[in-house]
């Protein structure tokens, strides 16, 4: 082989090309070879190091990093990229305070980290460095808004954790639903609700009665002292015995002249320096708003269990006997009683579901359930005014035979009042199944029904 064979397969082609390049000897391309294959390692890293890398885009390097392990150096690395473009291109308030918002999260949590201590340094500084060169960018005032707006949602936070631990008996009924389940715990809640309604109902008692009448005995004359001391005055006979277990247990004694009865309290008029309150009409109004309050309550109770139920959310309409039967089971039950318990629970929620299909299919108008319907509740009228005939003529014939009859006659009216309250309950059950309501409607008419008994 030639020597212009060996420079060929030397030389590049560019420099072949060129006339006026000089063409060397073999031992000068020798040694240029040597050279550059010989050159130090350290020093091709860092040519490799300093050259391509840098002309990466942000885009690039982020995506480079996606598949690299997250660590202390590249986070520091971010950081100084992000306080060199930030300085560069201006940031909307709301990024601006982002940004500082996690610089000081990363403070906050640097303790945590497993890293070691150059590297937490370096990182604490940063991100100070950064904190102090962009926080006075933005308003104190906007500043003041969002701490204050994060130290309220951190109270409200701890206000809901304490208001759990001020709900009565709140640990009691969990232990009971760890133990039995969520619905024997339902039946003890439902127990809670009921003493919330009866203080309710307390407080409109004596704030509108008992007061107003303790008030009118303590600025009242002396004839109507003389007309009522027979009804709120323990007489000396009975004083004697008035604190006995018995007479306790019977209601008599101090308990028979106390408010918690209505002949305590008289027919007359509060009459102070600048106001008339009629305690007999407030009596009257009250009763029946108790009656109605606690009526509404229960409704409003019910609703409220309806719409808070899985059962009634729209996902599950569309499979609704599904998620009834398979959804409706409480695996954390460890009793066979509350187990027995709940089979029927959702034997009744399967019931009503069929029953309102079935009432959604056949909305036509049928006048033969019109027809029962109307009978129903004519039915249901009479017994009322019959119950309402048999109270009043009981009264008045009480006061003659309290003297001389036997002990029959002498209890006739808490007799009737008894039995009309125990039975006629049970008759409107059964006059109810005839005008084939939806069960929840039906439930609700007979509460009402029975509310209306009770007044």
């Amino acid at each position: 082989m030639s020597i212009g064979g060996d420079a060929s397969a030397v030389l590049p082609p560019a420099l072949l090309a060129r006339p006026s390049v000089r063409r060397g000897s073999v031992f000068s391309d020798l040694i240029t070879i040597f050279r550059r294959s010989s050159s130090h390692p350290n020093r091709i890293f860092r040519h490799l190091s300093h050259s391509p890398t840098n002309k990466l885009t942000k885009n690039e390097r982020q995506k480079t990093n996606k598949f690299s392990k997250p660590t202390a150096y590249n986070y520091e690395q971010n950081q100084e990229e992000e306080s060199e473009e930030s300085g560069g291109k201006p940031m909307s308030r709301q990024v601006l305070l982002d940004k500082i918002r996690e610089k000081k999260e990363v403070i906050g949590k640097l303790r945590c980290q497993p890293w070691n201590m150059n590297r937490k340094r370096r990182t604490l500084r940063l991100a100070q460095k950064y904190v102090a060169q962009h926080e006075s960018r933005v308003s104190k005032t906007h500043l003041l808004k969002v701490e204050l707006k994060k130290r309220w949602g951190a109270f409200c936070r701890w206000a809901d954790n304490v208001k759990i631990y001020l709900i009565p008996w709140e640990a009691k009924i969990k232990r009971i639903e760890s133990h039995f389940g969520s619905v024997v715990s339902s039946y003890f809640t439902f127990l809670r609700w009921i003493v919330y309604v009866n203080v309710i109902i307390t407080l409109i008692i004596i704030s509108f009665i008992v007061i107003p009448e303790m008030l009118a005995d303590a600025a009242a004359d002396p004839s109507r002292v003389n007309r009522t001391a027979s009804r709120k005055i323990i007489p000396s006979q009975e004083l004697i015995h008035a604190d006995e277990l018995q007479v306790v247990s019977n209601f008599d004694g101090y308990l028979k002249y106390s408010p918690l009865f209505y002949g305590y309290y008289s027919n007359d008029e509060f009459v102070g320096a600048r106001i008339r309150y009629a305690v007999p009409l407030a009596y009257f109004i009250i009763t029946l708003f108790v009656f109605g309050y606690s009526c509404f309550a229960i409704l409003r109770k019910m609703a409220m269990n309806a719409r808070l139920s899985k059962m009634s959310d729209k996902k599950t309409d569309q499979y609704l006997f599904s998620w009834k039967l398979f959804g409706g089971w409480d695996y954390t039950i460890g009793n066979s009683e509350t187990a027995s318990n709940t089979t029927m629970a959702i034997v009744i929620k399967l019931r009503e579901s069929i029953m309102e299909c079935r009432v959604n299919s056949e909305k036509k108008f049928k006048p033969l359930i019109f027809l029962a319907r109307v009978i129903a509740n004519a039915i249901i009228l009479a017994m009322l005014a019959f119950s309402i005939y048999m109270i009043s003529v009981a009264v008045q014939t009480s006061e003659t035979l309290e003297k001389t009859g036997n002990l029959l006659t002498k209890n006739q009216v808490p007799t009737i009042i008894a039995t009309i309250t125990n039975v006629f309950p049970m008759i409107f059950d059964l006059i109810g199944q005839i005008e084939r309501y939806h069960p929840r409607t039906a439930l609700r008419v007979h509460l009402a029904r029975y509310k209306v008994l009770k007044i």
